[in-house]
């Protein structure tokens, strides 16, 4: 990715991205076989300031969807139709770009302060041998009373790339108009809907896309913009029409009611879930805030986070928290357990991971996990990258090392017995796409040759090595320039640190610790 700065009439437009097949997160990674594709994702950046009168017009934020290398060779069509959608969304950009300049250009007087934006995230909905879906949420403020905001799902066949129609999916149309007709009267807002037939039956016509849907492992979920049926202080409509529920609607080719899966939910809206019992729930999170002793009317720019609650029907779990939880994975597994995985943020970016067990109706804290999932940002690319979790059984999470310098530790997980993540490998390993610069050695260290029977060897003063995978406790291997993987020995219970019962400070030229 490059970063490019154009000057045109005074104004100053700051381009951040990255173009990615693939990702090498690790020098090594656990081998394993699976059909679920493995998804990346980028995030990308455009900003737009007019210098000469020192005012901002514009941010544009996205992200592009990708597959990994291996699941490139695996999906080859499915990577292709990604990229077909990626670039559909980058020209949408460069139109949302210009527009900005038009607004800006055209402007009487009044403008903005923090000039106009536009977003657009991927939450990622299915992924398995068949099927990958998401959603993407965009905002937008482009002037006026208030900002947009909209759902838009898109289902692709995994091994043909084709985009998924309604006619693929379910066995017949009209049943399903009728069929998102019945969940939507059980909205509470349903008195409020307008056009309701009208919306439904036109829908695949010229004028008639007022909803989209998904295709997700337990059903559809249509979406129902603002605007579309009621009004915008209504907000966004959606309702799910489950596998369970409506076993004829479905064609069999896409539809499985019993598999194990993860999927990112909505941040701002309640979700449905299949409890243990095989009652379809509606489950809800949501944040408390405490204004700053002083402040007063509640929360401020300059308050803080005391707590998340998970609501399911009358249940509510209140659980203490001052990070912002910003990152909701549902997890279902056959055996009738589903649990939320709640990704906190908080000083310094510290990411942690809350699991909630949902399956009994009771929403019930089971445990803290100190990481995150995997986003990084790459300094060579200047933009995030990340691998989104959808296996059960094999999903990467991140944890902070501080162990011969500060780093992100890499390993991947399954679902545990409990419900917390079980580590599938000891060690973690370095993430790369961090920069970071190498150690050098400042005396003689003692090591040993993890690829050679740890044979005993001595690094000299002055070697240059690359930090690659620790237990993150008792040894660091690092890579000499020859390409020689070492072992140190290093004690990280106390601080300072020591290598060889050496302070680690006297065994290296400088260390790099953060937070």
């Amino acid at each position: 990715m490059s970063k490019k700065k154009v000057i045109q009439a005074g104004i100053c437009v700051v381009l951040l991205g990255a173009a990615v097949s693939g990702t090498a997160i690790a020098e090594e990674n656990q081998e394993y076989d699976s059909n679920v594709p493995e998804v990346v994702i980028s995030a990308k950046y455009e900003y737009q300031y007019d210098e000469a009168r020192e005012q901002t017009i514009g941010n544009l934020d996205w992200q592009e969807i990708h597959l990994s290398e291996k699941s490139t060779e695996d999906y080859p069509e499915m990577s292709k139709s990604l990229q077909k959608f990626n670039d559909n969304l980058s020209a949408d950009r460069k139109e949302t770009f210009d527009s900005m300049l038009e607004l800006y250009e055209s402007a009487d007087e009044y403008f903005p302060e923090n000039g106009l934006s536009s977003s657009d995230s991927i939450l990622l909905r299915r992924a398995d041998g068949q099927v990958l879906s998401f959603v993407d949420y965009h905002t937008d403020y482009m002037g006026g009373a208030h900002g947009y905001y909209s759902y838009t799902g898109t289902s692709f066949d995994a091994a043909s790339g084709k985009i998924l129609s309604l006619e693929d999916v379910v066995t017949d149309e009209g049943s399903f108009q009728e069929a998102v007709k019945e969940q939507l009267l059980k909205h509470p807002y349903s008195d409020e809907f307008q056009d309701l037939d009208e919306s439904l039956t036109s829908y695949g016509t010229e004028e008639g896309d007022l909803f989209s849907w998904v295709l997700e492992e337990d059903g559809i979920t249509v979406f129902f913009n603002p605007y579309a049926i009621a009004s915008y202080a209504v907000g966004m409509i959606h309702v799910n029409i489950s596998f369970r529920e409506y076993p004829d609607l479905f064609r069999d080719t896409y539809k499985i009611p019993e598999g194990n899966y993860m999927k990112e939910l909505m941040q701002y809206y309640p979700e449905y879930i299949t409890l243990a019992d095989g009652e379809i729930a509606q489950v809800s999170i949501s944040s408390e805030t405490e204004a700053y002793e002083g402040e007063e009317g509640g929360y401020t720019d300059y308050g803080y986070y005391t707590a998340y609650n998970v609501t399911i029907g009358d249940n509510t779990l209140r659980h203490d928290s001052y990070f912002f939880w910003e990152k909701p994975f549902l997890v279902h597994l056959t055996d009738n357990r589903t649990y939320l995985y709640l990704q906190l943020t908080g000083d310094n970016d510290y990411r942690m991971v809350d699991v909630v067990d949902l399956s009994s109706g009771n929403p019930t804290f089971i445990g803290s996990f100190g990481g995150g999932f995997g986003w990084s940002y790459d300094e060579e690319q200047e933009a995030s990258l990340g691998i989104l979790p959808v296996d059960t059984q094999h999903f990467r999470l991140d944890t902070k090392i501080d162990l011969l310098s500060s780093y992100t530790g890499i390993r991947y997980y399954q679902v545990g017995e409990d419900g917390m993540p079980e580590a599938l490998e000891e060690e973690y390993y370095k993430d790369n796409n961090y920069y970071s610069r190498p150690l050098v050695t400042k005396i003689d260290l003692d090591a040993t040759l993890p690829e050679d029977n740890f044979l005993p060897v001595t690094i000299p003063a002055g070697e240059t090595l690359d930090i690659i995978k620790t237990d993150g406790e008792s040894y660091v291997d690092l890579r000499q320039k020859d390409g020689t993987l070492v072992r140190l020995e290093v004690n990280g219970s106390g601080w300072p640190h020591t290598v060889n019962g050496i302070d680690e400070t006297d065994c290296f030229e400088e260390l790099y610790y953060a937070g």
